[in-house]
């Protein structure tokens, strides 16, 4: 799915309907998405790989808490890709917190790095983040 005018309700709509079936969703330059909006995405759709929220420039990153809960039925176990370049107010410390929580997780920064978990030796500068 690919959109860039996409509001709250449109959004949330489209989880209730179809979040099980949603795999690759594209919500770059989506400006007016904020946190609130990705998380309702990310817990309504346990079957999520790749998510791309490049340019999402009221994005902080609270979006992303959800990932690390544990014991939790949503894209924490299943998405393999999260990018988030160009969201100015993500830090780097939130993309390696994410990646130490979920090691099959590649985050790409804002910068257009890949950041992922360190997973044939944990013994890496950084706590195990390997940034390329």
């Amino acid at each position: 799915m690919v959109c860039n005018c996409l509001q709250m309700l449109t959004l949330s709509a489209l989880v209730s309907a179809s979040g099980y079936a949603l795999r690759d969703v594209n919500l770059a330059w989506c400006w007016q998405l904020r946190d609130a909006e990705i998380t309702l995405l990310l817990e309504g759709s346990p079957r999520l790989e790749l998510l791309d929220l490049t340019g999402l420039e009221e994005l902080t990153g609270k979006a992303f808490r959800c990932l690390q809960e544990t014991g939790v039925t949503h894209a924490s176990q299943s998405l393999i890709r999260l990018v988030i370049k160009g969201c100015s107010l993500v830090s780097d410390e939130v993309a390696q917190d994410l990646v130490r929580e979920c090691p099959q997780l590649t985050v790409v920064n804002y910068w257009g790095n890949d950041m992922r978990h360190h997973s044939v030796d944990n013994v890496a500068t950084e706590g195990g983040i390997i940034q390329h």
